[in-house]
């Protein structure tokens, strides 16, 4: 059988454990597995080992993370295997704090076209979440330095796992990566994410969020938009209100509309159809595609149809 026929009926084995019930036989294999020089079969079993919550082979992960940080490249390309691992210990609830500060400053350079690349920003943040998540003292420290690194994986974790952490302290510590330079749409989506759920109330973190409804920065304006329509909060509606009344571009204009239908507030409604019924041709257009998403809804799409009857005769 070809190596690729038997790699895949190997990891459709381990998967076939999570139908079974947990026995001495399962560990048995799952720990064989946890040692293969495969890191592809190393990640698989680490999964199963986490969904079956199978705490007896945390130590085995433990040495298996060890031993996928001696020549890396060649047994954990990006390191889908260390960051299973971290994961599973994650759910498995095991305090390895070692491990995580460890993880959380490894680095994994792998050859690219015309030079080198470090694959193991996704496992920086993962281990920060980890320490996050279990209340690490020192955790904000770990993290306030990873919301610099140079990888958007690892800058994503990082912004995740101050909400996690929970503590209003690190509130700045978001504000300051968000002014400070950013420039990742979807570092600034998280950050956005985080403040709102840190911030109660929320009116700071909605103040904040709305000045970069002007920003320079390419896709900023629309993260914010889509950051304040997901808070669905009234402070939000207004911000946006007053953002498309400054001069604006149509695309601006359709992000807005949409974070409005997405707020699902009574006000935001009532702003929107009116646009369909009494907004100039694009406001009118881009508003009833707006709310689309809500055909199924008979009493907000009687309302639309209406609004649209009224602007047409």
């Amino acid at each position: 059988m070809p190596k690729l026929k038997v790699l895949e009926a190997l990891l459709e084995e381990l998967q076939s454990l999570k139908r079974q019930p947990v026995s001495e036989e399962s560990r048995t294999v799952l720990q064989q597995n946890l040692q293969s020089k495969l890191g592809v079969v190393v990640a698989k079993a680490a999964e199963i080992t986490a969904d079956l919550g199978i705490e007896s082979l945390a130590t085995d992960l433990l040495i298996a993370f060890d031993r996928l940080t001696r020549n890396p490249v060649q047994v954990d390309p990006g390191c889908l295997a260390k960051v299973e691992i971290v994961d599973a210990l994650r759910k498995l609830k095991q305090r390895e704090y070692d491990l995580f500060v460890q993880g959380s400053r490894y680095e994994q350079w792998e050859p690219i076209w015309g030079g080198q690349e470090d694959r193991a920003g996704h496992l920086r943040g993962r281990c920060a979440l980890a320490l996050a998540e279990l209340g690490y003292a020192d955790a904000l420290l770990v993290i306030g330095n990873m919301l610099a690194d140079p990888t958007v994986e690892a800058r994503m974790g990082a912004a995740q796992a101050v909400a996690c952490y929970g503590s209003t302290y690190g509130i700045p510590l978001l504000r300051l990566r968000a002014i400070g330079g950013e420039t990742s749409p979807q570092v600034l989506e998280v950050i956005f994410t985080s403040l709102l759920a840190l911030c109660q109330p929320q009116t700071q973190a909605i103040e904040f969020i709305a000045k970069f409804l002007d920003s320079e920065i390419a896709e900023a304006p629309a993260v914010a938009a889509i950051a304040l329509g997901d808070s669905r909060n009234s402070e939000a509606f207004q911000a946006l209100q007053a953002w498309i009344a400054r001069p604006t571009e149509t695309e601006n204009l359709r992000v807005a509309f949409a974070a409005m239908a997405a707020m699902r507030l009574p006000e935001a409604f009532d702003y929107l159809i009116d646009a369909i019924e009494r907004g100039t041709d694009v406001e009118s257009a881009i508003a009833f595609e707006s709310l689309n998403i809500y055909r199924g809804d008979t009493a907000i799409w009687e309302r639309v149809e209406t609004a649209l009857s009224n602007r047409n005769s």
